[in-house]
C-alpha cells in the first residue's frame, strides 16, 4: 500500500503558505481586495461574495457568504474543482504543489493549467456524477429530508405537492466528515437539463426531527452551477417549468428553505432557487418568464449580494421583462427566519388562551 509523507493538515497547511498562487489559479476571475482574493462564488464569475484570506491570522481560510460554505485552503480546492471530493482534492494538491511520495521536499514543478478541451470534459464528467447522485436519491415523501423542511416550518401537504427536484439519500459522501451521510439533493437545472447537485448534510434532531448536520459546510454543490436555478413550486398554473404560461410570476430565492417559505405564503407565484448570489447574472431564464421578484435575504453589510442583484435586474429590465424587490421585515435575515418567529408567536398564544 502506497503512503504518503505528508498528512491531510500538511497539504493544507502548505497551500495556505502559497494561497495566493492558489487563490489566482483556481479563481482567475478573482482580484484581490486588501488581505483577501475575492471572487463571486465557488463557480469562479467576478465578484466578492467568496472570500480567502491572504494573510495572517487565518492564511489559507474561506468563506462564501452568499452561499454559506467555507473551510481551509484544502477545502476550497475540493469545493472549486471536485465538488466537495476531498480525496481527489488531495491528488490534485500534491501535484500542484509538487510533492513527491519518495522523499520529503522532493518536488517537481506544478502542472500547468489544463487546456479548455480537458476543462471543459471535467466539466462534463461532474455533470454526470451531479446527475447520478440526484438520480439515485428517492422522493422526499416520508424521508428525513421531509421532516428537515417540515422542521424548518413547511409541510409537504401545506405545499400541495412536494417539489420533484427534491430528493433524499441516507449514503452522500461528506468530504469533511469522511463518511456517507445523510443528505437532502436538490437538482440544478439549466435549459431543462440536471447541471450541479445541491446538497444538504442532515443530522437526527431531538424528538424525530432532523436538522441541518452540525458541520462547517452543512451545504455543498457537485458540478458547474453557472447559470442553474432549483426549481420548487410551480404556482398558479400548476404547470411543469417547460410549459410555464407567460403571466406566471416567477419569484427566485437564494436558498431551498426560503424558497419554499415563499411558496408557502404565496402560493400563486413560481418560485425557484438560484443558491447563490454570484450566480444571479447568468441565470438562464426563459423568454415566457416576464415578471420576476428577487426575494432578497438582510445580508448586513457585504455589498455582494446588492450588486449582484443589479447587475441581473438591469439585464433583465433590459430585456423587457419587470423586475421587483421583497426582503423580510426588519430583524430577520430572511423569510424562513420570520416564518419560524410567527409559528412560535402563534404556538405561545395557543398555550396561553388553552
Amino acid at each position: 500500500m502506497r503512503r504518503h509523507l505528508h498528512s491531510v493538515s500538511d497539504i493544507s497547511a502548505m497551500l495556505a503558505e502559497r494561497i495566493e498562487s492558489l487563490a489566482a489559479e483556481l479563481f482567475p476571475a478573482g482580484r484581490r481586495h486588501g488581505h483577501e482574493w475575492r471572487v463571486g462564488s465557488l463557480a469562479g464569475e467576478q465578484g466578492c461574495s467568496l472570500g480567502i484570506r491572504l494573510r495572517e491570522p487565518r492564511r489559507g481560510v474561506w468563506k462564501d457568504f452568499a452561499g454559506g460554505e467555507g473551510g481551509d485552503a484544502l477545502d476550497l480546492v475540493a469545493a472549486a474543482r471536485f465538488g466537495g471530493d476531498l480525496r481527489e482534492a488531495l491528488i490534485w494538491a500534491r501535484h500542484w504543489l509538487g510533492l513527491s511520495d519518495r522523499a520529503a521536499g522532493e518536488g517537481r514543478a506544478p502542472p500547468p493549467p489544463p487546456p479548455r478541451a480537458e476543462a471543459a470534459r471535467e466539466d462534463e464528467e461532474r455533470r454526470q456524477s451531479a446527475r447520478a447522485l440526484w438520480h439515485g436519491g428517492r422522493l422526499i415523501a416520508g424521508t428525513p429530508a421531509a421532516a428537515y423542511i417540515e422542521g424548518r416550518g413547511v409541510g409537504l401537504a401545506d405545499l400541495g405537492r412536494a417539489p420533484g427536484a427534491l430528493r433524499f439519500r441516507p449514503d452522500v459522501w461528506c468530504a469533511e466528515r469522511r463518511i456517507n451521510a445523510p443528505a437532502m439533493l436538490a437538482a440544478i437545472l439549466r435549459e431543462g437539463k440536471v447541471v450541479a447537485c445541491h446538497r444538504t448534510f442532515l443530522a437526527p434532531g431531538p424528538a424525530g426531527r432532523w436538522t441541518k448536520a452540525p458541520i462547517k459546510a452543512a451545504k455543498k454543490v457537485l458540478g458547474p452551477m453557472k447559470g442553474g436555478v432549483i426549481p420548487l413550486h410551480r404556482g398558479r398554473s400548476g404547470r411543469p417549468w417547460a410549459e410555464a404560461p407567460e403571466e406566471d410570476t416567477l419569484a427566485l430565492c437564494e436558498g431551498i428553505e426560503d424558497g419554499l417559505t415563499i411558496a408557502l405564503h404565496m402560493p400563486e407565484w413560481r418560485v425557484a432557487a438560484y443558491v447563490a448570489a454570484g450566480n444571479l447574472r447568468d441565470l438562464a431564464l426563459p423568454e415566457r418568464f416576464r415578471d420576476i421578484v428577487l426575494v432578497r435575504d438582510r445580508d448586513g453589510d457585504n455589498p455582494a449580494p446588492q450588486r449582484a442583484v443589479e447587475a441581473a435586474s438591469d439585464r433583465w429590465l433590459a430585456e423587457g421583462r419587470s423586475v421587483r424587490e421583497v426582503k423580510p421585515p426588519e430583524g430577520f435575515k430572511d423569510f424562513n427566519a420570520w416564518h419560524m418567529a410567527q409559528l412560535a408567536g402563534a404556538a405561545r398564544a395557543a398555550r396561553r388562551g388553552a
